[in-house]
């Protein structure tokens, strides 16, 4: 991706916005899926992974991850990436110092593709 992005930081560089917010469009396409993901009670310092299916995701692609909100639970996190073509792992990273067990929900991918 750090090629994909170099022509657009010049435009940046040279205050060419509107050019470089062009090149992004371009060059960018956003994927997005939804999923119902129940996990398991996670024990201190311990993950947890889960997938979901974003058509058109490949390997190396950029994930943003959006828990509902019954699913945050305090020194919790959530991380994704692109495991497998179409695949998203959405991972429960426990830092607490009890075990994690949140509510089952729809957790939303936003997968930045370059074309």
């Amino acid at each position: 991706m750090k090629a994909l992005f170099d022509p657009i930081l010049n435009k940046l560089r040279r205050d060419d916005l509107e050019t470089a917010k062009q090149d992004i469009l371009n060059n960018i396409t956003l994927l997005t899926g939804t999923s119902t993901l129940n996990f398991p009670d996670t024990a201190t310092g311990l993950s947890a992974d889960l997938t979901m299916t974003v058509s058109g995701a490949v390997v190396g692609d950029y994930v943003v991850i959006a828990p509902p909100t019954g699913s945050i639970l305090a020194n919790t996190s959530y991380t994704g990436w692109v495991s497998a073509s179409n695949t998203v792992t959405v991972r429960l990273n426990n830092y607490s110092a009890g075990s994690a067990n949140p509510s089952s929900g729809s957790f939303k991918a936003l997968v930045f593709h370059n074309n």
